[in-house]
């Protein structure tokens, strides 16, 4: 049988039908109440129909011949009212779940986020809902349904011949000892089944979505081989599962035989003896059917319930994770006059590791250009999500006109920001669609300038649909350059007080760079800018260079007054010039 904690993880889901419950176990019980009474009326009506023919009674086989009736007609109307009830709730419960799954991962922090492989997640999203499915939509109403029956036809079977039921509920026992055993077995493979199958969805995204790299660096045997060994531990599991699986059924049938034959050879002795008539011996045969479905069904479903059950814990997983905090209090108002951008003390770890950054303190003024600079794995990055609120602080803070990160929910600090990364992410919609992610309800005029000012209104005319045409999965329908001015007017057009670019050029071609490089100079002038760059010569005009090492600002100024210095810019810039010098 289910172990405890298996039976809370049962509660749980019903959880999330919410107030759907009653409806649910209300269309659940009463399908398992009305098949029970079909089966267990029909025992009694079979009963006495033999009785009848045996004796010759015609009026009460009349009278069970109106009964058959009268139960196909209850069985109609039933099943039509129960169905109902029972298929609302579970799909109702099925397409919220997967919502609320994906709200919760939308809102959820991209640091636990990021602890996931995205095959992991959209295995728990898309084949572990599966399982919940097939707890609600078949195991727990064939479990309900099952021990009603069986315990029905225990009743039933003493109230006909107590002596007889005695002996065979003692032979059914034996099936649910068996059941109970090779169950537990099934539960331990079932959990390796489920992780596996996670691997082998990380796997294969890994071989789709980096298709150019596991070519280019010849990585389809490694990718092969991984895929070849999660495949082969889920096969080696999968056999093991079948083979026990094999052993329970063959169990359950010999029990089954030994069961019929046990009832055929004591009926026979008993309606010998006289001690017995035939419609009884038939109406236990009946009964016992039951009955055995019970002990010979109820370790099957509880496996079965085991294996989904894995699955669902693994969603529980991710609803536990948790999300980002949006019921901040009222803030005060802005304060113009204070810096864009202070950050004061901030410091930052990872769980279970070390500050990867360490008492940084800064400021941005209005209509600055600002650049963060650092060799690689100084905590750039980290500072950037950080600034966009993706991280929350460790120690310190970031204030935004003198309002603090944390006085705001992060949807409102994050309109202060408009990014540009390295490679642009652009989404399954239209051009216009993608355009105006961040700044809902905009209009079109204001879509058409920003596409003009980041130079891709001339690429955009001649698609087919111009801006309703459809842009692919990533952005794959259209080139390296044309993703990246997409994703310049997509930051124009939500127009945030402050603009924040991580080199968006730097996997661009030199001449699309220079192009790309000469329109984000012009739009600078205009915005408050914060570039974290790689390669420094895109950095040299702007107002202020704060430069990092291993986590901590170490030095900052313009670009004349560090390289007069001789200090880390200094010698990043001496190191940039030989790489490029090396590469011309």
């Amino acid at each position: 049988m289910l172990k405890r904690a298996e039976w809370d993880e049962l509660l749980q889901l019903f959880t999330l039908m919410k107030k759907r419950r009653l409806g649910y176990m209300a269309g659940v019980l009463g399908h398992a109440l009305s098949e029970t009474i079909i089966m267990i009326s029909l025992a009694f009506i079979m009963r006495d129909m033999i009785n009848a023919i045996v004796e010759q009674d015609m009026v009460q086989l009349q009278r069970s011949s109106i009964a058959v009736i009268g139960m196909g007609i209850f069985t109609g109307l039933t099943f039509i009212i129960f169905g109902k009830l029972f298929f609302h709730s579970l799909f109702k419960t099925l397409a919220d779940l997967r919502l609320q799954l994906f709200d919760h991962l939308s809102a959820g922090r991209v640091g636990d986020i990021e602890q996931y492989h995205p095959g992991e997640l959209i295995s728990r999203v898309n084949s572990d809902v599966d399982a919940v499915s097939e707890v609600f939509g078949y195991q727990f109403r064939q479990l309900v349904f099952t021990v009603l029956t069986g315990i029905c036809a225990m009743i039933a079977m003493m109230v006909i011949d107590w002596k007889v039921g005695v002996v065979l509920v003692i032979v059914a026992v034996l099936t649910a000892v068996v059941n109970h055993y090779y169950a537990g077995k099934m539960r331990v493979v079932s959990d390796r089944i489920q992780a596996t199958l996670g691997r082998m969805s990380a796997t294969a995204m890994d071989a789709v979505y980096g298709s150019k790299e596991v070519r280019i660096y010849h990585m389809q045997s490694a990718q092969q081989d991984n895929y070849e060994k999660s495949n082969g531990k889920w096969l080696d599991n999968t056999k093991e599962n079948s083979g026990i699986r094999a052993k329970l059924e063959l169990a359950n049938f010999s029990l089954k035989i030994l069961n019929f034959s046990g009832m055929l050879v004591l009926g026979a002795i008993l309606m010998a003896m006289g001690v017995t008539p035939l419609g009884e011996i038939i109406a236990m045969i009946q009964l016992l059917t039951a009955l055995n479905m019970m002990f010979r069904e109820l370790g099957g479903l509880v496996a079965y319930l085991q294996k989904s059950l894995a699955g669902a814990k693994r969603i529980f997983e991710l609803f536990a994770l948790p999300g980002e905090l949006t019921d901040k209090q009222q803030p005060e108002e802005p304060d113009l006059s204070q810096p864009v951008i202070a950050v004061k003390g901030l410091s930052f770890a990872y769980p279970a590791g070390e500050a990867v950054i360490r008492d940084v303190s800064f400021a941005v003024q209005q209509g600055q250009t600002v650049a963060i600079v650092g060799p690689s794995g100084s905590g750039k990055s980290t500072l950037m999500k950080l600034l966009m609120g993706l991280y929350a602080p460790s120690e310190g803070s970031i204030a935004a006109y003198g309002r603090e990160s944390r006085q705001l929910d992060v949807d409102s600090w994050r309109q202060h920001f408009s990014f540009i990364p390295q490679d642009s992410f652009l989404f399954s919609n239209t051009v216009k669609a993608n355009l105006s992610y961040g700044r809902s309800g905009c209009a079109m005029a204001d879509i058409e300038l920003a596409a003009e000012r980041s130079g891709c209104s001339g690429f955009i005319a001649q698609l087919p649909n111009g801006y309703e045409s459809q842009i692919t999965e990533g952005g794959g329908n259209v080139s390296g350059g044309q993703k990246q001015r997409l994703a310049i007017a997509r930051a124009l057009v939500k127009d945030a007080e402050v603009l924040i670019m991580d080199e968006p050029t730097a996997s661009l071609d030199a001449r699309t760079e220079a192009e790309i490089q000469a329109e984000l100079d012009e739009l600078l002038q205009q915005k408050t800018a914060i570039v974290i760059a790689h390669r420094l010569k895109t950095i040299r005009n702007v107002d202020q260079i704060f430069v990092l090492v291993d986590g901590k600002l170490v030095e900052h100024g313009d670009h004349d007054t560090l390289m007069r210095s001789q200090g880390a810019y200094f010698d990043l810039v001496m190191q940039s010039d030989q790489e490029e010098v090396v590469v011309a």
